[in-house]
């Protein structure tokens, strides 16, 4: 990536790469469409360049320098690279309506759930509660959650979502979270930067406007 600072107007300019798990748009709690509107004012030469990818692909991209920052998640970090933990992702398992598990009575949930096919990921997310003790197939498969959305509304599978993107469906009566109080783990979305970045404008600049969004 290339950035700038046009020492004539004291201006940002040049490209920004932002790297960002996939759903991110649905979590009000997401501050980076008000960090790039403040940036923007702060230069309007400068480019914006979004990459939404695999939570390991966003820490690959800062860390190859892709990208100018990351938001997402990282089980264990990469040397070279800062984080800053932004908020939670709380994520829930969920069946759709077809599903048996839908309107099933609460004394049934347990036996069906020994029958329910659950949706497998390369995603860092699904990675997190392979103990849980539910039934891993492997017939069903997903990379992002838009594609966990898709088999979860066939009706057949059941898979773990942000609560955030899968209320768009729990509100119209679609998606029904299953023990909830039981079936759920939380992610830390974090801000990624590399320490190699510490003396680009640009850079810093867009650290400190998803900070300052974020409350920091």
């Amino acid at each position: 990536f290339a950035n700038t600072v046009a020492s004539s107007k004291n201006e940002l300019s040049g490209r920004l790469s932002i790297a960002m798990i996939d759903t991110m748009v649905s979590d009000p709690r997401c501050a980076v469409p008000r960090a790039i509107a403040r940036l923007k004012g702060k230069g309007k030469n400068i480019q914006f360049d979004i990459n939404v990818c695999e939570a390991r692909e966003v820490e690959t991209a800062v860390a190859n320098c892709r990208s100018v920052v990351g938001i997402g998640g990282s089980r264990h970090h990469i040397r070279g690279l800062d984080y800053t933990a932004l908020h939670n992702e709380t994520n829930f398992l969920y069946c759709a309506v077809g599903h048996p598990l839908f309107n099933c009575e609460d004394k049934k949930i347990n036996e069906l759930l020994k029958e329910a096919e659950v949706i497998t990921s390369n995603y860092m997310r699904d990675k997190e509660v392979r103990n849980d003790g539910l039934n891993y197939q492997n017939t069903a498969m997903a990379y992002h959650d838009e594609g966990i959305a898709h088999l979860i509304l066939s009706g057949e599978f059941i898979g773990y979502l942000p609560e955030h993107y899968a209320s768009f469906w729990v509100d119209k009566g679609i998606f029904k979270s299953i023990l909830p109080e039981k079936y759920s783990y939380q992610i830390p979305i974090m801000l990624i930067s590399s320490k190699n970045n510490a003396v680009s404008p640009l850079a810093n600049a867009i650290i400190e406007e998803v900070k300052r969004c974020h409350s920091f």
